[in-house]
C-alpha cells in the first residue's frame, strides 16, 4: 500500500470507521503525524475507552453525524466567496445536529470528551439566522433570485413588490 499509494491494506484502511469526511481527514492526519506526548496519548485512549463503554451513545452520535456535510469545505467556500445559498442551507442542516451531539456528550466523563463538549459551540444563532433568512430550496445561482425568504428583510420585500406590481 505504501508503494502504490493505495489505502487498501494500510493501517488507515483497517481502522477507518469514520462517518464524515472531516473525521476521515482528522484520522489520517493523526496517523500521519502521531503524537509522542504520553499525556496526550493517555487522554485519547481514555476517550476511546469511554466511547467503547457506551456503545449505544457512540452509535447515536455517529448516526447524527453521518449526514453532516463537510463543514470545513463549506467554510472554505464561504471565506473565499464561492459559496452559494444552497451551501448555506447545507451548513444550516449540519448545524442542526450539534445540540443533540453536545447533549449526548454529557454521558461521557473522560477529559478529552468533556473538553470537546465544553468547547463545542452549537452555533444556534447562525443556524437560526440562515433558517430565517435563506429560502428553503434556494436556486443554485444568485442570478435566479428568490434566495432571501419573504419577510426576512423589509427592503428586499419592497423591491420584490415593485417587481411584481411594476405597472401599478
Amino acid at each position: 500500500a505504501l508503494r502504490t499509494g493505495d489505502k487498501r491494506g494500510s493501517l488507515l484502511w483497517a481502522i477507518d470507521k469514520t462517518c464524515t469526511s472531516m473525521g476521515a481527514r482528522l484520522l489520517k492526519k493523526l496517523l500521519d503525524k502521531p503524537s509522542m506526548n504520553c499525556s496526550i496519548i493517555q487522554k485519547r485512549l481514555a476517550g476511546v475507552k469511554d466511547l467503547v463503554a457506551s456503545d449505544v451513545t457512540r452509535r447515536e452520535i455517529a448516526d447524527d453525524l453521518k449526514d453532516v456535510v463537510d463543514i470545513e469545505r463549506l467554510i472554505t467556500r464561504l471565506v473565499f466567496g464561492t459559496a452559494n445559498a444552497r451551501d448555506l442551507r447545507a451548513l444550516e442542516g449540519a448545524l442542526k445536529v450539534l445540540p443533540d451531539v453536545k447533549q449526548k456528550l454529557f454521558q461521557f466523563t473522560s477529559p478529552i470528551l468533556v473538553e470537546l463538549r465544553e468547547s463545542l459551540d452549537t452555533l444556534e444563532d447562525l443556524r437560526t439566522l440562515i433558517d430565517s433568512t435563506i429560502a428553503e430550496k434556494p436556486p443554485f445561482s444568485l442570478r435566479e433570485g428568490e434566495i432571501i425568504k419573504d419577510g426576512a428583510n423589509a427592503d428586499v420585500d419592497e423591491l420584490r413588490e415593485i417587481i411584481r406590481d411594476g405597472k401599478g
